[in-house]
């Protein structure tokens, strides 16, 4: 999970999803649940598939870490791209 970054994919996902609950739905945080269930397919040997669920934590992560990087692709709009600038 950690390695391929999969919670900032879910974290995506989820603010896509939310974005458009908002604006279609009149989605309210106070008032809905948010839950996700992830479907793994094996890509090797008998390509076995299972559902997995993914913990707030999980979710609450990888949201944090696709703002991050939003706001990095902001700043380097905004100055513009280079190597020698490091992000912490």
């Amino acid at each position: 999970m950690e390695k391929f970054h999969y919670n900032r994919q879910f974290g995506m996902y989820m603010w896509i999803l939310l974005q458009y609950c908002k604006q279609e739905y009149g989605y309210n945080s106070d008032e809905w649940t948010v839950k996700c269930n992830v479907i793994v397919v094996e890509t090797c040997c008998s390509n076995r598939v299972e559902v997995f669920p993914i913990s707030k934590d999980r979710l609450s992560q990888g949201k944090k870490e696709f703002c991050r990087l939003l706001k990095m692709v902001a700043y380097c709009e905004m100055f513009g791209y280079s190597d020698d600038f490091v992000f912490q």
